[in-house]
């Protein structure tokens, strides 16, 4: 999956799904049909280890008597966990995935840390 950057709309990847909630039971249905979906495969260390990233941008709607609208929204970020590839056992498909993982873990890393060190901040 690609990450953009849309001048307006923020933060965005290409065709995925966004669907509508009025209920937490119809919340709670969406997320467990995500999970459901998401990529997973054994190995060595673990017998359904995620083999993909998941991210769930919960956004709600607050509309009050007067007619002014408050809008909030928070994202939940379910990452693939790192594993050494000597421990897991993997070969082939999933070792490829599981270099992904660690390197797409380690990207993560360095950008958390810049972001730690303020938009304020240049590097000498």
């Amino acid at each position: 999956l690609y990450v953009h950057q849309h001048p307006t709309m923020g933060v965005y990847v290409p065709h995925l799904t966004e669907a509508a909630a009025e209920s937490a039971a119809e919340c709670a249905r969406l997320v467990d049909f995500g999970q459901k979906i998401r990529a997973t495969a054994q190995t060595n260390m673990n017998s359904t280890s995620s083999r993909s990233h998941s991210v769930l941008t919960l956004r709600v709607a607050q509309v009050f008597p007067n007619g002014n609208i408050r809008n909030s929204s928070v994202n939940l970020c379910d990452l693939a966990g790192s594993e050494r590839v000597k421990k897991t056992g993997a070969i082939g498909q999933r070792k490829r995935e599981g270099s992904s993982i660690n390197q797409s873990l380690s990207v993560l890393g360095q950008v958390i840390s810049k972001l730690a060190l303020g938009t304020g901040s240049k590097k000498a």
